[in-house]
């Protein structure tokens, strides 16, 4: 997916990092200039108990039955292709669900 959709991903399991607090992930995050897709609900949180955090957090609010490769990476590529023309990913929460697409603003 990442390559059709041209997305410069880095997984942090792949890169054997996987043991990063959330703090860590969130400092690598910034420095690298990357948003964090997530599947972990403390980083919607944390957007949310922050006043501006520059950051974008994309988190996938999903039952456990869509918590599979195909079923993630399905609804990225939805997410992609249909709502995130435009938006400023790098500063916002995105909440994808089964159902709908949820964009909350700094």
């Amino acid at each position: 997916m990442a390559r059709e959709l041209q997305l410069d991903v880095v997984s942090l399991q792949g890169q054997r990092l996987g043991q990063l607090t959330d703090h860590e992930v969130i400092r690598m995050a910034r420095s690298q200039e990357r948003v964090i897709i997530t599947l972990d609900r403390d980083f919607a949180e944390y957007f949310h108990r922050t006043q501006r955090p520059a950051i974008g957090i994309i988190y996938l609010d999903l039952p456990n039955s869509l918590r599979t490769i195909p079923g993630i990476n399905g609804l990225l590529a939805a997410f992609f292709r249909d709502h995130a023309e435009g938006a400023d990913l790098e500063h916002v929460l995105v909440i994808i669900t089964e159902r709908e697409v949820r964009i909350a603003h700094d």
